[in-house]
């Protein structure tokens, strides 16, 4: 998912907390993604290590069958109608088994 507009697409975990959960196309969390998932299976880890490294994820009504719900910005066009997601599912002995990237 290549982004004409990002600048750089290294992840970091500080520039991902401090990215605003805002419908934007510009969020640095869409241009980390790719690299973030390479660098980091996040399957495996624990909820507090995978929160340690993305930071708390703010309240949403989404994909509630998710532990950990993370919004990367706003897809497509100049309307950015759909949204781009990463979903972590945390299993009830508190590990990720699951991760998955979505648009809504």
């Amino acid at each position: 998912m290549p982004l004409d507009h990002c600048t750089s697409r290294r992840f970091d975990s500080r520039a991902w907390g401090a990215s605003p959960p805002v419908r934007s196309q510009s969020t640095p969390r869409l241009c980390m993604i790719d690299d973030l998932l390479r660098q980091h299976a996040l399957v495996g880890l624990t909820r507090a290590q995978a929160v340690e490294l993305l930071g708390k994820p703010p309240e949403t009504s989404y994909f509630r069958e998710y532990g950990l719900v993370y919004f990367l910005g706003a897809e497509g066009g100049v309307a950015g109608v759909d949204s781009r997601w990463l979903l972590l599912r945390v299993d009830s002995t508190g590990h990720v088994t699951e991760r998955r990237l979505a648009t809504d």
